[in-house]
Parts: structure tokens; sequence; C-alpha cells
């Protein structure tokens, strides 16, 4: 749970993780959230947003891979106030929050724990046929509220440690969606 403030959560991965309520993987309330190029992934929510919530405030998202979550509303993602870019959604774009390149579809993640949350079992890589390879914005920010902002293509590590451009189906360098 954030509360207030604008935190940046980068290169991360969140899952496995369960909530009796809401906001089973994150769950942003009045604060200006910035994740990017992480993965949420195998979360649960008893309420709604089994991986993110985001409840007022000013949350933005870039280049997210966002799948194999549950909840009985908004399993993926769910809330207003926020706006996702170029990131995989499976489901698609959620209802009341802004989407801009956002894809729906199977993020075909290598494994996914089938015992489901909370358990911190799976492995969240991308498969090479996933649609979130070479699939996000290089020119994303980190912190859009910063002089200078710096971009995602300043990260040149991903949460494995591997390369974090990797041009794979694409002459131009694309990063991937997603934390690896």
């Amino acid at each position: 749970l954030w509360l207030g403030g604008a935190p940046v959560l980068a290169n991360s991965l969140v899952a496995g993780n369960l909530a009796a309520g809401e906001g089973g993987g994150v769950y942003s309330l009045n604060s200006s959230l910035r994740l990017v190029n992480s993965t949420v992934a195998a979360n649960r929510a008893g309420g709604r947003g089994g991986g993110l919530l985001f409840t007022g405030g000013a949350a933005t998202a870039a280049n997210l891979v966002i799948g194999a979550n549950y909840a009985p509303s908004d399993a993926e993602a769910g809330g207003d106030g926020a706006s996702i870019q170029a990131s995989l959604v499976q489901g698609g774009c959620p209802a009341a929050i802004a989407c801009l390149d956002v894809q729906g579809g199977d993020p075909l993640f290598v494994t996914v724990d089938s015992a489901g949350a909370p358990s911190a079992g799976g492995d969240y890589r991308l498969l090479p046929t996933s649609p979130a390879i070479d699939g996000g914005d290089n020119n994303a920010s980190l912190n859009p509220g910063a002089p200078q902002g710096t971009t995602v293509s300043s990260l040149v590590a991903d949460l494995g440690g591997g390369p974090r451009i990797v041009p794979v189906r694409a002459l131009t360098q694309s990063i991937d969606q997603g934390a690896y």
C-alpha cells in the first residue's frame, strides 16, 4: 500500500502476494506512484484489483507486464485516476484507467505458479514469443517530475542482471516490457 507521496518502483517484480481486501499486488491510495518496467503477476485480492489497484491520486505506469492475477473484480488492474502506457495488461485496458498503447493477451511467462498467491514460485521472465518483447517505450520517464527526467533507456540491466535493451524482433533497439 502506498498512501500519498510520489514513490517510484522500477525494474521490479511484484508476485505471489495476497490481500484479504483490495489491491493484491500494489495498492496506490491518493499517491502519484510511478511504476516503470515492472512485472505484476500471480497476486490475489479478496476484493478488487488482484494485480494493481489505483484509488485517487495520479499514478502512472509505463512498460509494465500485468498478468495471471486474480480478484473477483478487476483481476489484473482497477481503480481510477491512473494512466498506463506502452504496457501489456492481460485482458486489456481496465475501465476508468487512461491507456495509451496498451495491448491485451497472454504475457507468456516461462511458468506461473499454479498454486496461486501467496507463493514464491513461478518464473516471470518472458518466453521468446511473448508480445511484450521489444514492446516498451525507450523514452518513458523514470520520474516525470524530475528536471531532465531520466528515461528507462538509462537502465542498463534488467531484474535478472541481463541487458535491459536487446533487439529481438525489430531492427531498432526497443526495451522489453516488464522487469526482465
